[in-house]
């Protein structure tokens, strides 16, 4: 069965020398899961920066949500 996350929002905090980006993706928890289980945390995704955290969350039922955070220091 392949993944098919929907893209929900985007999430941009800025400090005087970091820039975090949070994307938010919801699906079945099955898809959260393979989503979240494919990405490194530490690894760099070329323009958002460095994976610094994964949170997963139950909406309601059988949604889910996962807020990834990239985070770049300058």
């Amino acid at each position: 069965m392949p993944v098919k996350l929907e893209y929900l929002s985007k999430q941009l905090n800025r400090s005087e020398n970091t820039r975090s980006v949070i994307e938010t993706y919801y699906g079945n928890e099955a898809e959260i899961d393979i989503f979240v289980n494919s990405l490194s945390i530490g690894g760099f995704y070329s323009d958002k920066g460095y994976l610094s955290g994964i949170r997963k969350l139950q909406k309601g039922g059988d949604i889910w949500s996962a807020e990834i955070e990239y985070t770049i220091e300058y």
